[in-house]
Parts: structure tokens; C-alpha cells; sequence
């Protein structure tokens, strides 16, 4: 009789194996793609946000003064065009 591995060329061989030694690998691999979609789409929200807020063109302040409590003299400043006096 000829021998088994001669008659069947695709019959698994003594001692090697293709079994996966990591049962929960799969689901792993599911979960670290699950966690780095939500990472990976929270910044985009974060950056889509952080645009929509920021000024398209820069702001020009009027030419304002204002006295403060000190006596001294301020204008208008920042993005909201405040007065801001120096703290005591």
C-alpha cells in the first residue's frame, strides 16, 4: 500500500499544525479597530469644532479709549473687542 501523504498530497503532514493559538485574537483585532474609529472620529469632531469657532478674517477694534480705575488710558482688544485695565 502506498503511503497516505503519495495518495492525498493535501493531507496535513505529522507535526505541523495551522491551528490559530490565540482563540480571542479575532476579537482583539475587532476591538482595537472599534477603539481606534472612536478615537480617530472624536478628533475629527474635536478639529471640525475648533474650526467653526475660530474667526475666518482678523477682527479690527474701534479706536475706543477708555480710563480706568488707575487713571490710566486703555483701548479695545482681543477677539471680542473688550476694554481691559491693568490689575491693581
Amino acid at each position: 500500500m502506498e503511503n497516505n501523504n503519495e495518495l492525498f498530497p493535501n493531507l496535513k503532514k505529522e507535526g505541523t499544525t495551522h491551528e490559530v493559538h490565540h482563540p480571542h485574537a479575532l476579537m482583539w483585532v475587532t476591538l482595537l479597530v472599534i477603539v481606534t474609529a472612536v478615537i480617530a472620529g472624536g478628533w475629527f469632531v474635536l478639529l471640525q469644532n475648533k474650526d467653526r469657532n475660530a474667526p475666518t478674517e482678523p477682527i479690527a477694534c474701534t479706536a475706543d479709549a477708555m480710563q480706568c480705575p488707575d487713571g490710566s488710558w486703555v483701548g479695545r482688544t482681543g477677539p471680542n473687542c473688550e476694554f481691559v485695565c491693568p490689575s491693581p
